[in-house]
């Protein structure tokens, strides 16, 4: 069996937040990729390895586990630092924008467990929409938001587009942040991962 690195970053230096935000992301690669050797941040569990060392960025919290981590060693996680002074408005804002693109990430995963749960409601589901196969499917198999078979997704129309908003929503708001704090020297975050077997 191989193995390959898998990571989160996340911009900010709250670790319940940072505990929080990880439990989801294993929680939504589990179902969406299943147990069983995946090669992404599911197979690497809830507990973390807090390395508070505050490197240069986040390229090299990102190398500094690929490193030192093993393939069952289960997750670390590696601060790492910017540093860019920003002007305390610009610091202020930029603070502002990442704590709610935290918000809209936890939205985000929760509606999406919800999703997916909502779909195990039944024993049964069926495969509908646009270009979808119309499989019958124990729900025991479905493991994500997507057909097994065709990959057609189970989200309704409006839950689809509530996420896509909201996934803009973080991409702006997260790229916001980044040219606020360009030149500004702050903790830029945490790095989350490990080796992951696959």
């Amino acid at each position: 069996m191989g193995a390959s690195l898998d990571s989160r970053t996340f911009p900010v230096n709250d670790k319940e937040t940072i505990k929080e935000l990880w439990a989801n992301a294993v929680t939504e690669s589990r179902y969406e990729d299943g147990t069983y050797y995946s090669g992404v941040v599911g197979m690497l569990g809830n507990k973390i390895d807090w390395r508070d060392i505050k490197l240069a960025d986040e390229s090299a919290a990102r190398s500094y586990i690929e490193e030192h981590s093993d393939k069952w060693s289960g997750a670390m996680a590696v601060s790492f630092i910017a540093r860019k002074p920003p002007t305390a408005a610009d610091k202020i804002t930029a603070d502002s924008c990442r704590q709610l693109a935290t918000k809209a990430e936890l939205e985000r995963q929760k509606l999406v467990l919800e999703a997916i749960k909502g779909i195990k409601v039944n024993d049964f589901v069926t495969c509908k929409g646009e270009g979808a196969c119309k499989s019958r499917i124990a729900t025991k198999f479905i493991h994500s938001t997507l057909c097994p078979f065709c990959r057609a997704s189970f989200i309704g129309f409006r839950l689809q587009s509530k996420l896509t908003k909201l996934n803009e929503e973080i991409i702006r708001l997260n790229k916001k942040a980044q040219e606020l704090s360009e030149g500004a020297e702050t903790l830029g975050g945490w790095v989350v991962g490990g080796i992951c077997p696959s």
